[in-house]
């Protein structure tokens, strides 16, 4: 992973593979203008009841992905030993460097250190939780989260915190607020993350709660620092574009907390600039953990995701360890993350 693009050599495939013509795409800003383009693309689709317009429920992979998924499953099932013991780790990291050329427009060999591959958001969002409260175990570290976030993190939330959750409630009186603002008063989605008015609506919606929790006396503002903030990039059930830099940077600055965003239905649907996101040991400013999924609007077969983050400390404390503990716990950030036992991995393979 650390070696450039000059030292590197792309390993070959062992097996020979179907070529697919993927069409061109547009320079047209206009959402699904190029659909009818991708038609071709998802031919094993069964079109004959229902039109599939929904990548962002449980996604819907490429042709070529699934071709690629069957080859190395075809392959690995040939000689298992051959293909753990002589290929797997060499192409695991050779999807996780294309994963990270595709999301950092820059700064990609810092990246590649700040990246696990994972096999989906749920399995990274455990570790997060899971190990935030680890670490706060006796402190009474708090983890907010606002209520039109999505339930699966909730239920880790009150799973691995207990009575150290704080939802924020946004959705009965902030929500409204939300939809007032014109949607001509920005360009683009992606800008809602410097809307000054969409971002002034979820501070405030967060800001209420804080100062409600101080108020209440139970807590100081000095003694929220190390707190957890969940946030939404894209929420589930209502696609609300979270500000999530706005959020981040005021809750690091005004409360000293850390900052994980679930990015389940970025990766394509928003032109990702990981690097430009995450924060890092000397900056200070970004978010802390950025994860999202492989199989949604990317398109790639069930089982692939990455967890970034490019804070040393984070992950070497939070991200400690994943949700499933192996061989590579204590070998360093990808490796404790991209080996959890004998499985398959032809989806997290299909990725190049």
């Amino acid at each position: 992973m650390r070696l450039s693009d000059v030292d590197y050599n792309i390993p070959g495939l062992p097996f020979k593979q179907k070529e697919f013509i993927l069409p061109t795409l547009s320079t047209s800003s206009v959402p699904f203008r190029n659909s009818k383009q991708f038609i071709e693309c998802y031919t094993h689709l069964d079109r004959s009841e229902f039109s599939f317009v929904n990548h962002g429920a449980f996604g819907l992979a490429l042709d070529v992905g699934l071709s690629r998924a069957h080859s190395w499953r075809v392959f690995l099932e040939s000689q298992p030993l051959r293909f753990f013991d002589r290929y797997l780790l060499n192409h695991l990291a050779h999807s996780a460097r294309c994963l990270v050329d595709f999301v950092a427009k820059e700064k990609r060999n810092k990246m590649r250190e700040s990246i696990a591959l994972i096999s989906n958001v749920t399995s990274g969002m455990n570790a997060v939780i899971g190990g935030h409260a680890r670490c706060n175990k006796n402190d009474g570290k708090k983890v907010f989260y606002f209520d039109i976030g999505y339930g699966s993190n909730k239920k880790m939330c009150q799973t691995y915190h207990g009575e150290n959750v704080i939802e924020i409630p946004f959705e009965q009186d902030f929500l409204p607020l939300l939809q007032s603002i014109s949607p001509h008063s920005t360009s683009s989605r992606e800008e809602n993350d410097s809307h000054p008015q969409a971002a002034e609506v979820f501070l405030s919606a967060f800001d209420a709660s804080v100062s409600k929790l101080i108020n209440e006396g139970k807590h100081s503002k000095s003694s929220l620092a190390g707190s957890l903030l969940i946030l939404d990039h894209i929420t589930s059930n209502t696609a609300i574009h979270t500000p999530i830099k706005s959020l981040s940077k005021y809750a690091r600055e005004e409360y000293g907390m850390v900052t994980v965003v679930d990015g389940a239905h970025s990766l394509l649907s928003l032109p990702l600039d990981i690097p430009n996101i995450l924060s890092d040991d000397c900056s200070g400013e970004g978010i802390d953990i950025y994860l999202t999924n492989c199989h949604k609007w990317f398109s790639a077969p069930r089982g692939a995701a990455a967890l970034f983050c490019s804070n040393t400390h984070i992950q070497e404390t939070i991200l400690r360890q994943p949700a499933v503990v192996s061989h590579g716990v204590n070998d360093g950030f990808m490796s404790r993350f991209i080996w959890d036992g004998c499985r398959d991995y032809a989806a997290e393979l299909s990725i190049p």
